[in-house]
């Protein structure tokens, strides 16, 4: 059993923030995906990734889920497209990920789902997480 603890990189603070305070309750699944990619690949791993790159992906894995189609299906092909000429019209260098999340979720509710449930209406009313200014690190324990 390895007990490390990794300091979160600035480049995905806001991601954590986001998954900590509102992630889990949009998808507990999406949420435990979004952590395990990011210690495994990026903080173990040591190399941080190009932030675009990450965030469209990472995002691409909730609207995978709530399409709830297969990865190798004509809809989740023709989602993708469509979510990736979305996202590079939204994000900016600067747009905090929770931002991008909802506009993203947005855009899906709105292009791929017939009648949009409440699920995101308050989104827009909720307060984006800050960083305290205490250190923060992921504990790595249990994981191999």
């Amino acid at each position: 059993m390895e007990e490390a603890a990794h300091p979160v990189p600035p480049e995905l603070d806001d991601i954590f923030d986001t998954m900590d305070y509102w992630g889990v309750r949009v998808s507990g699944l999406w949420k435990h995906k979004v952590i395990h990619v990011l210690v495994k690949k990026y903080l173990k791993g040591g190399q941080i990734p190009n932030r675009k790159s990450t965030c469209i992906s990472l995002i691409a894995m909730l609207l995978h889920e709530l399409l709830g189609v297969a990865v190798n299906s004509r809809e989740f092909d023709d989602m993708m497209f469509n979510y990736c000429l979305y996202y590079r019209s939204v994000c900016r260098k600067n747009t905090h990920f929770f931002q991008l999340v909802v506009k993203c979720k947005r855009w899906y509710e709105a292009n791929y789902v017939t009648s949009v449930p409440n699920t995101i209406e308050g989104a827009a009313n909720v307060v984006t997480p800050e960083r305290s200014s205490s250190t923060r690190s992921v504990s790595t324990v249990g994981e191999h």
